[in-house]
């Protein structure tokens, strides 16, 4: 099946029909012609029914109907035939989904009309189509997912069968949105007669549904007074300054050549920002390069530049000014130009990008409204009264000293560029910018498919190939060094906490960025987007020497390097988390330790489960929630150093109910047994139960001193310590924040 897509262009595809040599854009998508090239030997293999070439070019011509792909015209030189055929640009719905993992919930509609709108004939009776209506269902469903939801429709299927007793919440259904599911309940039906009909398909909420599209403007960049007089190969920079720190924020280097300048900006058209990041890593020719390139229109009058810099990711680039006076087209020609030289996609559909070997891949960021100015003439007056405000002097934090000092820590942007250069992701000298959420997602998959070859020890051209996409999808900075291949259960771990701290930076930028209030003082600003409430509680009460007690009393013997002591603690009320607590029973309060950068992503969303993407091998009990009885266990995954000896960690109500209690690693223990709610994996060392406390809502704090529990495992390693897992983020509820410093010895 081949696809129509809704934007301008599209990239040239391989067909039946032979390789597109050239592509003729007219004013519309519908003017568009592909030109195909044929040989005759080619045309006798396709049209071998007993008429002449030239009688099924015209039989072909004949035929109008929007599932067919138009035959315009055709010219013959010699024994070459040149097809003159309508512009079906977005290529094999398969070999798409192969390349992308899982198609964009917009775009999946978009295919899946098309899928509805091919299965319909009009006045013919059609009998196939229940058979019709179950493959569109797996259409679908693989697109959404990127996999088949099953390896056979059969009864014997263990994934069938829960799909056929209506259980939906394990994977891949947990990652489908609720609507779509709905339709598919009633699109895969193990009876054909229960079958939902096309009129039905066709009616649905779903398919009704609209995506918003959103116009940002890029932020403003800088470029000389005198363009003209600048040679096309030309220096950066690099000490410009920028006109805020939300700017610089923005763009991964400032658009800036020499020292005299003035304002452009990256060009927006419709729902296009004509700007690109591509990056290409080959481990085994020790390529690991970017290049990027910018489309600038000039603020003050319409002239127009495109801007190309390249080079190895994390080194200073090389760079070329391109001039284009006044000839919008032109610079818009020589950009997709450029675009389609170094990727073989077409820009206007790089949102359904297909990589090639030996080609560039496109980074995906993020143009969201929390980091760009959005472009409405509608606010530009409260636009303007914003500016006035910012000119105002910022008022005092009328926040409690510890709280104004905590949120400086969680939203502390250098902290956060530490921690990724500390894991080989340079954010400050990387020229490939922030990375969106579905790029992370894309890391996560190249992951997975890296981890298949680890497991099967499968060190192949294939396995190089799964690293140089993942090296691609998330640029890192190795120096002059080959980035070194993925080979081992602990490599692959580091990298999954790499994408996790992606992932809640990430998430980090996007909360503090959205809805400003500029009456506040910024840290005031911060908290009330954190959309969490936080009450610091004094050294004399209660709660605060109990939870002292408790973090000295599960202080683990091979956790000697340091010592903990307390500097704040708050207690945590979080928006809606109340609401949405799933009691289960057995309520235990426990720990949890992430690094400081996740903290800002922890305290507006929760804690959150890896995603459906993420490789299973990193993760001991399956994707899950982790907490801990021993503080210095929980401690540990702050990472501490002498130098950075400050850390958080949470005390956490988990409702566990029945615990399914292990003795070793199992990367399927998600699937939990019927009755039960949690994984508890066992270990040798552990609180005396003779000494938990029970606090007033009934909820088991697990007080030291620590025990010999005698578990062993007969059949490997025991861990040292009890883990608790929950894979219901409704069963968890963060009550406080402790602020630790560390005393290392």
């Amino acid at each position: 099946m081949f696809l129509r897509t809704k934007e301008k262009f599209g990239p040239t595809t391989e067909s039946i029909f032979g390789p597109t040599i050239k592509s003729i854009f007219g004013r519309t998508p519908e003017s568009n012609v592909s030109m195909n090239l044929l040989k005759t030997k080619q045309l006798v293999f396709l049209f071998r029914f007993g008429r002449t070439t030239e009688s099924n070019i015209d039989l072909h011509k004949l035929l109008k109907h929007e599932n067919i792909i138009r035959f315009y015209s055709y010219e013959k030189q010699g024994s070459i035939y040149y097809l003159f055929l309508e512009y079906a640009a977005d290529g094999d719905l398969l070999k798409k989904i192969e390349s992308n993992g899982v198609i964009q919930e917009c775009l999946a509609q978009h295919y899946f009309k098309q899928v509805l709108r091919g299965m319909i004939l009009s006045k013919i009776p059609y009998h196939a189509e229940p058979v019709d209506i179950w493959s569109s269902g797996i259409i679908l469903t693989v697109m959404l997912i990127g996999v088949f939801p099953w390896t056979e429709a059969s009864h014997q299927i263990l994934e069938y069968k829960l799909w056929l007793n209506d259980d939906y919440n394990d994977s891949p259904w947990e990652q489908i949105d609720n609507l779509i599911l709905n339709l598919l309940r009633v699109i895969l039906r193990d009876d054909p007669t229960e079958r939902a009909k096309i009129i039905d398909i066709q009616s649905h909420q779903w398919l009704s549904k609209t995506y918003p599209k959103v116009f940002f403007l890029y932020p403003a960049a800088k470029l000389p007074l005198n363009v003209s007089t600048i040679s096309n190969k030309c220096s950066i920079d690099n000490d410009e300054t920028i006109q805020d720190n939300k700017k610089k924020r923005s763009m991964s280097k400032s658009t800036s050549i020499g020292k005299s300048t003035r304002n452009v900006h990256v060009y927006c058209e419709n729902n296009h920002v004509f700007d690109c990041m591509l990056n290409q890593t080959n481990v085994e020719n020790n390529n690991n390069k970017f290049y990027l390139i910018q489309l600038l229109e000039d603020n003050d009058c319409k002239k127009y530049y495109v801007w190309l810099r390249w080079g190895r990711v994390g080194y200073n680039e090389q760079n070329n000014l391109e001039h284009f006076g006044c000839d919008l087209d032109e610079a818009k020609r020589f950009f997709c130009q450029k675009f389609s030289d170094k990727t073989k996609n077409d820009f206007y559909y790089r949102h359904t990008f297909t990589k090639y070997p030996g080609k560039y891949d496109y980074v995906q960021l993020d143009y969201n409204p929390s980091t760009f100015e959005k472009v409405d003439e509608n606010n530009k007056k409260q636009l303007v009264a914003i500016e006035q405000l910012k000119s105002l002097p910022v008022p005092e934090s009328k926040l409690d000293k510890r709280i104004q000092n905590l949120i400086q820590l969680i939203c502390n942007i250098q902290a956060m560029e530490e921690a990724l250069l500390e894991m080989k992701f340079d954010a400050r000298k990387n020229p490939l910018g922030k990375l969106s959420s579905t790029q992370i997602k894309a890391g996560y998959a190249a992951l997975k498919e890296i981890e298949t070859y680890i497991k099967t020890n499968k060190f192949n051209s294939a396995f190089i190939e799964a690293n140089n996409t993942y090296y691609t999808r998330i640029p890192h900075e190795f120096g002059r060094s080959t980035p070194p291949l993925i080979k081992t259960i602990q490599q692959l771990k580091h990298e999954i906490e790499l994408l996790e701290a992606l992932d809640d930076i990430e998430i980090a930028f996007t909360t503090l960025n959205i809805n400003t209030n500029t009456r506040l003082n910024p840290i005031d600003q911060h908290y009330e987007q954190l959309k969490c409430k936080l009450y610091p509680i004094e050294k004399h009460e209660d709660i605060y020497i109990l939870i002292d007690k408790y973090l000295q009393s599960t202080h683990a013997s091979t956790h000697q390097q340091y010592k903990m002591e307390i500097e704040h603690i708050f207690k945590v009320e979080r928006e809606n988390e109340d609401k949405l607590f799933k009691d289960v029973g057995n309520k235990m309060l426990l720990w949890h330790g992430s690094r400081l950068t996740n903290f800002a992503g922890i305290m507006s969303q929760g804690l959150r489960i890896a995603p459906p993407e993420a490789p299973v091998t990193g993760y001991m009990f399956g994707k899950g929630l982790y907490f801990a009885d021993m503080s210095s266990k929980s401690a540990n995954y702050c990472y501490p150093t002498p130098s950075k000896n400050t850390g958080l960690v949470l005390l956490t109500e988990v409702s566990l109910g029945k615990c399914h209690e292990l003795l070793h690693a199992d990367n399927n223990a998600h699937r939990l047994p019927e009755g039960l709610s949690s994984v508890k994996g066992l270990g040798s060392i552990a609180p005396d139960l003779k000494n938990a406390v029970t606090l007033d809502d009934g909820v088991v704090v697990p007080m030291g001193p620590v025990e010999s529990t005698n578990v062993v495992n007969p059949k490997g390693y025991t861990l040292n310590y009890n883990e608790y897992i929950v894979y219901d983020t409704k069963q968890v509820r963060i009550r406080y924040l402790i602020k630790l410093k560390f005393l290392f010895k």
